[in-house]
């Protein structure tokens, strides 16, 4: 009970109480907190959310979701409305600089023209870093049109030497082989055995024989929910078992401060695949 008690979203569990409180002592404050929850559910603005959020609470990432999304998870439908309504700097997982994607890149020296894959890559300013690198083949991978049409919008001309790929990674077929896998903040929303399975199989098929993987996720310290979605946690232990075939180069944890103050836990992995 007490497990169960604990995984309830804090922004819903502290307007249940104000309104409890409201109805007991101060009607007004009642009007007020129903009229907030009221506009919640038509505009997927969460008033207390982002005031939790500002207090460091980790569990309250995006997490108004609509009755659709509960019943049927429609991937290209929920990130396409992401990225419609949300800008760049008002989702969590934004960085000005990634800094330390860039750096675990630097790390395995790979050649200009290595193959290098970004999944989820939405609008993260990771691909212009590499251009500024000098890398030249360079592909970017969502399931958002909305987000890869922000990121060509902002690269201009350089958007040209850039492969644009709108799909969703558990659908993704190619013929191309890559030297670098990069997944900052996907590999956690998938949660179920099959889709964990999927993704690990595309990266062994990829990836070329001795190219790297650089995989970010929520860590055991993390948020269980992001974005209105439950996620998958994982430890060093659980990616080494994931990825048991490849050689684990490292893995550590990293805090992400998001645009609203918010701590979040990720985990690094760096992985090679074996010959």
């Amino acid at each position: 009970m007490i497990k169960k008690l604990s995984s309830i979203n804090a922004s819903r569990t502290a307007n249940s109480i104000l309104l409890l409180l409201g109805l007991l002592f101060f009607k007004p404050l009642a009007y007020f907190v129903a009229l907030m929850m009221f506009w919640a559910g038509l505009t997927d603005y969460c008033l207390m959310e982002k005031i939790l959020q500002r207090f460091g609470f980790q569990n309250t990432c995006s997490t108004m979701v609509s009755q659709a999304e509960m019943q049927v998870y429609d991937a290209k439908k929920h990130w396409e409305n992401i990225y419609q309504t949300k800008k760049s700097d008002e989702v969590s997982w934004f960085q000005e600089k990634p800094n330390t994607s860039l750096n675990l890149i630097a790390e395995t020296c790979l050649d200009k023209y290595s193959r290098i894959i970004d999944i989820g890559a939405g609008d993260s300013r990771l691909v212009d870093a590499l251009l500024t690198l000098g890398f030249k083949d360079i592909t970017l991978l969502d399931v958002s049109s909305t987000a890869l049409n922000r990121a060509k919008k902002r690269l201009g001309n350089k958007a040209n030497g850039v492969k644009w790929v709108v799909s969703d990674l558990r659908e993704f077929e190619t013929n191309d082989r890559y030297d670098l896998w990069h997944d900052r903040a996907v590999l956690h929303f998938l949660t179920e055995k099959e889709d964990i399975s999927r993704y690990a199989e595309r990266v062994r098929r990829l990836l070329k024989p001795t190219g790297y993987l650089i995989v970010s996720t929520f860590s055991k310290n993390g948020p269980k929910r992001c974005s209105g979605l439950n996620i998958k946690q994982y430890s060093e232990d659980s990616m080494r078992k994931l990825f048991s075939d490849f050689e684990h180069i490292k893995s550590f944890e990293e805090e992400h401060s998001t645009p609203w103050g918010a701590s979040q836990i990720f985990i690094f992995s760096v992985f090679r695949k074996r010959d």
